[in-house]
């Protein structure tokens, strides 16, 4: 269940998951997830159906297949998405 849907969720998931999407329109000009209703939206969510630009780098587009995933067990953490290939290692360091 993605995070925006879930109960509870832990803060590390909550980081991740609620900021992705912001991070993903930064890189691609719209959002990751989009639907007519409220409920196609989440539908959409749970699903993760997404749509990823073909020019992406291919590092970046496995950073946000991780961050995105719908599975929070297999979905990306602080330190996995810190320590990405993709990422400049001083990148964390000038936002927390």
């Amino acid at each position: 269940m993605p995070l925006c849907c879930a109960l509870t969720h832990t803060h590390t998931h909550t980081h991740t998951t609620h900021h992705t999407p912001h991070r993903y329109y930064v890189v691609t000009g719209r959002y990751p997830f989009e639907g007519s209703t409220v409920y196609t939206l989440f539908e959409n969510i749970a699903k993760a159906e997404y749509q990823i630009p073909p020019s992406l780098d291919p590092d970046l587009v496995e950073l946000i297949r991780g961050m995105l995933h719908p599975d929070k067990n297999k979905r990306f953490s602080l330190d996995a998405i810190s320590s990405h290939k993709y990422l400049p290692s001083s990148f964390f360091i000038s936002f927390f």
